[in-house]
């Protein structure tokens, strides 16, 4: 039955008119409603709590998600304890207004001073994932036309997953069931997070794996607010996260937005751990002075006792220059932290090392152990190659293509393990097959060990005083799997006689990535020459 609807879908798609409008898509709202991202905060409320986190951090830090949020974001929250006390403490509600957010904010108070019962991990992932099966059309696949982005609204769902614990009390058949439950709704991703030292990392990051997502560590609470800006950067393909720092008690340069990389929206937030930083002066590049011209000039500000935040956009004023920054912190001279969420046209790429699913980046990506590394890259910007028209009289959906950038010069940077920063090229020389496509293109050193690889995928180029728009993608090298080939009867191959083979993989060889995968075998010549060898089933 689901094939004949799929069947009939298509056809309607072969018999629809299309009308070809060429143009980008606008920066801000019209591109931002195309794709609604749906995120469950699960917050550990266990008695644990009152210990890892006694000045509720992790509180500040579900604010201020709740204040980066923009069009088309929509955000729950559930507070995780015991069996009895686990609960959605705000529905899935949409978080787009100053006045949206002060609402979902208040929401986070019943968390406050409120440490109860132990850790059920799987009653979390329960009703997150109860919350995001009532997001309107999410178990829907979005149509897509072939080699073109969604035609209607995609919908992204995430769960933000912070505990200190254990999987102790609660049986494993609980979170078993939890986990299942996720895995069957493939298009959710999930980020753990473990607080302090008696987090439970293995079982987090199994539920990653078996899931899809990233998982964090954090050392203790004041990690929290940081981590949550990373992730809040990693729902979309169009935010990036970027950190700094800067004395408090003086004006200071803060960094500079280049018209090359396409910002067209930042948060500026200052954080404190210890107390409340206050931004006393955010001159922009026109040497205005925005905590002056505040309700003019800013979408939005919003304070916490942890944070103060402003969020600029370029429709309200220039983005591009230099910036500068006033924070008075609860000791003056002493560094404060500032982090710059901004929102590009631009989307960085990694093709190589591909992932298991091409588009989705929290698929895995492997690459052999001891074997040079190929990397390219690039960044694409959407744009409206046509509508498809339903019927008459509508604007109809529209047909997206992302196109590749030229002029990007991307830098890569292994992060874990530390190696020199790599500069891609798309010249057509070397390891770069065609000049001027938009794929950049070099190789790093042999990969000698195995595990994971942490590299950052940087455009344009990295300039010190400059917000950086980069990405990270985690890589698993592991050696190549072991194939031992019989062939029978006589283990000689005639020309233009096919032969019998048994293909055999070795023992302990990992990784195993795909449940069917094409494999391509050569025999060498006496003369040395290689020919290919032919399979079939």
């Amino acid at each position: 039955m689901e094939s004949y609807k799929r069947a009939l879908w298509l056809a309607a798609i072969v018999m629809l008119p299309l009308l070809l409008l060429g143009g980008i898509a606008s920066a801000d709202g019209d591109q931002e409603v195309r794709e609604r991202v749906h995120v469950v905060l699960v917050v550990d409320n266990s008695e644990s709590m009152a210990d890892a986190d006694p000045k509720d951090l992790r509180i500040s830090a579900a604010r201020l998600f709740i204040d980066l949020a923009g069009v088309g974001d929509e955000i729950g929250l559930v507070t995780m304890s015991d069996a009895y006390h686990t609960e959605r403490g705000l529905e899935m509600s949409v978080v787009d207004s100053a006045t949206s957010k002060d609402i979902a904010k208040k929401a986070t108070a019943q968390a406050q001073n409120r440490w109860i019962g132990g850790t059920f991990m799987g009653a979390g992932l329960k009703h997150a994932t109860n919350m995001l099966d009532l997001v309107p059309g999410a178990a829907l696949p979005t149509p897509r036309l072939p080699g073109l982005a969604p035609q209607e609204v995609e919908r992204k769902r995430f769960i933000v997953f912070l505990t200190d614990g254990k999987q102790e009390v609660e049986p494993r058949a609980a979170l078993e069931e939890a986990i299942k439950g996720l895995q069957e709704r493939a298009d959710i991703r999930i980020f753990p997070i473990g607080l302090g030292g008696g987090a439970d990392m293995n079982t987090l990051e199994e539920i990653a794996n078996r899931v899809g997502g990233k998982t964090f560590k954090a050392n203790n609470a004041s990690e929290l607010i940081r981590i949550y800006m990373q992730i809040f950067s990693m729902l979309r393909d169009d935010r990036y996260a970027d950190f700094f720092q800067v004395p408090a008690g003086r004006e200071v340069s803060l960094a500079r937005i280049d018209p090359a990389q396409r910002i067209y929206n930042v948060s500026w937030v200052a954080t404190w751990p210890e107390g409340q930083p206050v931004i006393k002066v955010l001159r922009s590049p026109n040497r205005m002075d925005l905590v002056e011209q505040e309700r003019a000039k800013l979408r939005y500000r919003a304070t916490d006792p942890r944070y103060d935040l402003f969020t600029v956009d370029s429709k309200a004023l220039p983005l591009d220059g230099g910036w500068n920054i006033w924070v008075e912190g609860p000791i003056t001279g002493t560094a404060v932290n500032v982090a710059a969420i901004v929102r590009s046209e631009l989307r960085v790429r990694l093709f190589e090392p591909e992932a298991l699913a091409p588009t989705d980046d929290y698929s895995p990506r492997y690459w052999p152990q001891n074997k040079r590394m190929l990397v390219q890259a690039g960044a694409g910007v959407l744009t409206e190659v046509g509508r498809l028209l339903l019927q008459a009289g509508t604007t109809g959906f529209p047909l997206l293509e992302e196109k590749r950038t030229l002029g990007m010069t991307p830098e890569v940077t292994m992060t874990s393990p530390k190696w020199e920063p790599l500069g891609l090229k798309d010249d057509g020389y070397g390891y770069d097959l065609e000049s001027d496509d938009g794929y950049y293109t070099n190789v790093y050193q042999p990969t000698q060990n195995a595990g994971r690889y942490n590299l950052s995928v940087e455009v344009p180029a990295r300039y010190n005083s400059s917000v950086h728009l980069s990405k990270e993608y985690t890589i698993r090298v592991a050696p190549l799997p072991t194939l031992q080939m019989t062939l029978s009867p006589s283990g000689k191959v005639e020309p233009d006689r096919p032969v019998t083979a048994t293909l055999k993989i070795q023992p302990g060889t990992s990784p195993v990535v795909a449940e069917s995968v094409e494999i391509t075998t050569t025999v060498r010549r006496p003369d040395g020459f290689l020919d290919d060898l032919m399979l079939q089933r």
